[in-house]
């Protein structure tokens, strides 16, 4: 659902926090992130804006933690 509401924006805390769940949930690549939100909800309900966020938050993070699929990396970005 967090990643479903998120705003974009300084003011918001919502990219933070997303950071933090997929780091609690051990979710360290795109497509698993993926696949777990389309469990609960259809991609087609989520806001163009929202799925660039996610996988910009992937393209942005540490080199480290990188999906095979999306070389970006995951949500780990210091």
């Amino acid at each position: 659902m967090k990643c479903l509401a998120m705003r974009l924006g300084p003011e918001f805390h919502d990219e933070a926090d997303i950071r933090f769940l997929l780091r609690h949930l051990d979710i360290s690549a795109y497509d698993d992130a993926m696949e777990i939100l389309e469990r609960f909800y259809p991609l087609e309900r989520f806001p163009q804006k929202t799925l660039y966020a996610l996988q910009e938050l992937w393209e942005g993070s540490r080199p480290d933690r990188r999906s095979a699929h999306h070389p970006g990396g995951c949500f780990g970005r210091t």
